[in-house]
C-alpha cells in the first residue's frame, strides 16, 4: 500500500465514546445533536466521494450541494446503502441520527433535550440500545446517542479503510478496464 493511502487511512482512526464526549462537553442538547450528526454526515460523504470515479470539484459540488441528488443526509444514506458502502445496522443508526437531528433542528420547543419523550422514542430505535442499557449503570439518552454516533463513525471509517485498500490493490493490477464499482 502506498504512503499516501496510509496517510489517508490514518485520518480515519477509530475513536472512543469518552473521547467524543470530552470534545463536546458543555454543549446544549440541540448543539450536541446537530454537531454530532454533522460529523457523521461528513464521514458518510467522504465514503461516497471515495467510491466515485469522477472526482472533479464542479461535479462534486453539483452532486452534493444545493439541490443536488446527494445534498441531503437522507439521500446519502440511501445511496451508500444501495451501493453496499454501508450495512443495514449503519443505515438504521444513520437514519435514527438524522431523525434526532431533525427533531432538534425543526422544533418550536425552547428546551428540547434528549430526555424529551419525542427524542427518547427515537433513541429506542438504535440497534443496541437494550444491550447498552443492560449494563450495571443505565446510561443517559445523550450517552446512548453518543455511543451510537461513535459506533457508526468507526464503522464508516472501517468501510473507508477497506475501500482504500481495495482501490489501491485494484490500481496496482494495472487494469485495462475502469474500477467496476463492485464491493464484496
Amino acid at each position: 500500500m502506498s504512503e499516501s493511502s496510509n496517510t489517508i487511512i490514518r485520518q480515519f482512526e477509530t475513536i472512543t465514546v469518552s473521547e467524543f464526549i470530552e470534545k463536546f462537553e458543555g454543549k446544549t442538547h440541540p448543539g450536541f445533536a446537530l454537531v454530532m450528526s454533522s460529523r457523521l454526515e461528513t464521514s458518510l460523504t467522504q465514503l461516497i466521494e471515495l467510491y466515485m470515479q469522477k472526482k472533479n470539484r464542479d461535479l462534486r459540488d453539483k452532486i452534493f450541494r444545493g439541490y443536488g441528488p446527494l445534498s441531503t443526509f437522507s439521500s446519502k444514506i440511501d445511496v451508500a446503502f444501495a451501493f453496499g458502502l454501508i450495512n443495514s445496522e449503519d443505515r438504521l443508526i444513520l437514519d435514527t441520527v438524522r431523525s434526532i437531528r431533525n427533531a432538534f433542528a425543526h422544533t418550536d420547543e425552547d428546551n428540547l433535550t434528549f430526555d424529551d419523550a419525542k427524542i427518547m422514542k427515537l433513541i429506542k430505535k438504535f440497534p443496541d440500545v437494550n444491550t447498552v442499557q443492560a449494563g450495571q449503570i443505565e446510561p443517559s439518552n445523550s450517552l446512548l446517542y453518543a455511543h451510537n454516533i461513535v459506533a457508526c463513525t468507526n464503522s464508516l471509517h472501517t468501510h473507508y479503510r477497506q475501500l482504500i485498500i481495495r482501490l489501491t490493490e485494484f490500481a496496482q493490477t494495472k487494469p485495462s478496464k475502469p474500477w467496476p464499482g463492485i464491493l464484496p
